[in-house]
């Protein structure tokens, strides 16, 4: 009967995730049909097991092939890696039902600092390094794809004159924008994002946290904003909409040049009903 329940506690987790809309703050959104299909399978599962459960009814499952004191030692084995295994199978459904799921704002900057470069440059998800700045989708492709995905979508905006950056492509543009430099300096630029202030006081950041495809690979991604032009200082995590042009700058702590923004226009705005962006491919 626990299996039961534990397998009715994953439908009614992802159910909850789902109508809630949190499950957004997990995995991107392109990728929530396969937790539908979960939802459906552990629903299925546990109605097997309440068949099962019913159809044994009272009747005693227990064999005992040994005797005397060797059966005692491995039965109160048994029941331990029992009752483990099923804490274990369980602790995502406590974890989701019990803590509280909260948007990461400049505050998880501040307290985990950050580097450039991003990743390590590896296919392999087992080197999926945190990443920060530049969303490196890199990780998921070989040399040739990737080149060939970038060259892509290089030609949406090679002619744009101004780039309006949106939830849907927040992080492709950044990508671009980080990988390609030269080729968006002196193009006009407009996004949102929170502020994080650098420490060292002469710029900011305007961030999003993203999701790539799940929250394993998850970042925050955004430009360094000059101060230079600007007549006010901004609190952390106070959203903004900034308009400017894009310029590349010599940032000591990275000790290499960085695209940049030289803001036109600044305005305080309300933070979005979704705070997180994803890679749509």
């Amino acid at each position: 009967m626990l299996r039961t329940w534990i397998l009715a506690g994953y439908f009614m987790m992802m159910s909850y995730l789902q109508t809630s809309g949190k499950i957004n703050q997990y995995i991107n959104p392109k990728y929530q049909y396969l937790t539908k299909m979960t939802m459906c399978f552990a629903m299925f599962l546990a109605i097997i097991q309440l068949i099962k459960w019913v159809k044994e009814g009272q009747k005693d499952t227990e064999s005992h092939s040994h005797e005397g004191c060797d059966e005692h030692h491995h039965g109160a084995e048994s029941k331990i890696s029992r009752i483990g295994m099923y804490f274990l199978v369980s602790l995502p459904v406590l974890v989701v039902f019990l803590l509280p799921t909260v948007n990461l704002d400049a505050s998880i900057v501040e307290a985990k600092g950050f580097n450039f470069p991003i990743s390590k440059d590896s296919t392999s998800f087992g080197d999926i390094e945190q990443q920060y700045l530049k969303p490196n989708t890199h990780i998921f492709f070989n040399d040739e794809d990737y080149d060939k995905l970038m060259q892509h979508d290089l030609k949406e905006y090679i002619n744009q004159d101004t780039i309006e950056v949106t939830d849907n492509n927040y992080l492709k543009v950044m990508e671009l924008i980080y990988n390609y430099p030269q080729k968006f300096v002196g193009k006009k630029i407009e996004f949102k994002g929170f502020v994080y202030n650098d420490p060292t006081k002469e710029t900011f950041f305007l961030f999003r946290f993203g999701i790539l495809h799940c929250v394993a690979d998850s970042g925050v991604y955004g430009l360094m904003i000059d101060r230079n032009g600007l007549d006010k200082e901004y609190k952390a995590n106070t959203w903004l909409t900034i308009r400017g042009t894009i310029d590349t700058k010599y940032y000591e702590p990275f000790s290499q040049v960085i695209p940049m923004v030289k803001a036109d226009k600044v305005t305080v705005t309300s933070n979005p009903s979704n705070e997180y962006v994803y890679r749509i491919f």
